[in-house]
């Protein structure tokens, strides 16, 4: 199995030089930042003749290289110091499962934007590399995790690459993933919240389970906790809710800030269960994933396109109705899914 990476990014300083093969010194105008032992990416990442080089010794204006170069640079190519010369690769069976890696660690490609390594042995699991530094042997953290079965079509991954198709190469260079992902992560924010007010059941996990201690009135909610869709006993007979400070004389509950309450106090153990609505998951790496009903996820491109629009240009406007559009298919998909029926009334914006 292939896997496939993007080079690094990890830019600290450039500065613009003109050198031939053969070569060991590069002319700057500025050595600042630079120092003996760096790696230095000679040209742009991912163009022909690009080369990386480590500097031997800093001399005036001059960068001396442990090695020749390889190629002429032109006036004004530049030189960027790199943290990292190899990427290192590793398997693992699961995503939470043990790595063990793959070979040693081989050197960066600088004249493409991937570097690869073949995978023989595997044909399922997950892909993952670091960057390696061979002079300091210091690593990069890891990455996040590439399976072999290719990215889900719901996942980050393939949201990102679907919006960097829409826009041009000029403004591909002044957005990063991770405002995107931010983007990404408001627009599935508002599609959950919208899905919560129609739908009581898509959001409700595994019940949580409360093992209720004679005298003890609270206890602590789940972390993922948004709203109680049902409490109740073991032979499900559903608890009514009460109001913080008022005892009742039949058993209910009420919440507390992060924690639920027992009314009257417990005077027997007991188990009881909570169904409950989930608060949105935070999308943070490539292999999240944005789960909505229907697959209806692709109008989310519609946001991202909406956020950008101050650096990308277009239509704001169009872009956002396009939007909400999507989010009200959404949620007739949702309605429909508990079995409701259509229904028709007035717009609230309509003049009658």
């Amino acid at each position: 199995m292939m896997n496939l990476i993007f080079n690094f990014q990890i830019y600290e300083n450039k500065s613009r030089f003109k050198a031939f093969s053969a070569a060991n010194t590069l002319p700057v105008g500025s050595v600042t930042d630079f120092a003996s032992s760096d790696y230095v990416l000679i040209g742009s990442l991912g163009s022909e003749n690009t080369e990386i080089r480590k500097i031997s010794t800093i001399s005036n204006q001059n960068i001396v290289l442990t090695a020749v170069l390889t190629f002429d640079h032109s006036q004004d190519s530049a030189i960027t110091r790199i943290g990292y010369d190899k990427v290192a690769f590793y398997y693992s069976a699961t995503v939470t499962g043990s790595l063990g890696a793959l070979a040693a660690a081989v050197s960066i490609v600088p004249d493409g934007f991937y570097t690869a390594y073949d995978d023989v042995s595997n044909s399922t699991g997950y892909g993952w590399f670091k960057f390696y530094n061979s002079t300091t042997a210091f690593y990069s953290d890891l990455s996040n995790a590439v399976p072999y079965a290719d990215f889900a079509e719901n996942s980050v991954k393939k949201m990102l690459d679907r919006f960097y198709t829409q826009i041009g190469n000029r403004e591909r260079k002044m957005i990063r993933d991770i405002d995107v992902i931010e983007w990404m992560n408001e627009a599935y924010t508002i599609a959950l919240n919208r899905l919560n007010l129609v739908n009581r059941e898509y959001s409700v996990p595994t019940p949580a389970t409360f093992n209720i201690v004679a005298g003890t009135t609270e206890y602590a909610l789940p972390d993922s906790f948004f709203k109680v869709r049902s409490f109740s006993r073991a032979d499900g007979t559903a608890l009514s809710s009460a109001t913080i400070g008022n005892i009742t004389s039949t058993p209910s509950y009420y919440l507390r800030g992060s924690f639920l309450g027992m009314t009257p106090a417990p005077t027997a153990p007991a188990t009881y269960f909570l169904y409950y609505s989930t608060t949105s998951p935070v999308l943070r790496s490539y292999i999240d994933y944005m789960d909505l009903p229907g697959n209806n996820f692709y109008f989310i491109l519609d946001y991202l396109l909406y956020r950008a629009t101050p650096l990308i240009g277009g239509d704001a406007v169009g872009r956002l109705k396009l939007f909400n559009n999507g989010l009200e298919g959404l949620v007739l998909t949702a309605h429909r899914r508990e079995g409701g029926a259509s229904s028709w009334g007035r717009d609230l914006t309509s003049f009658v």
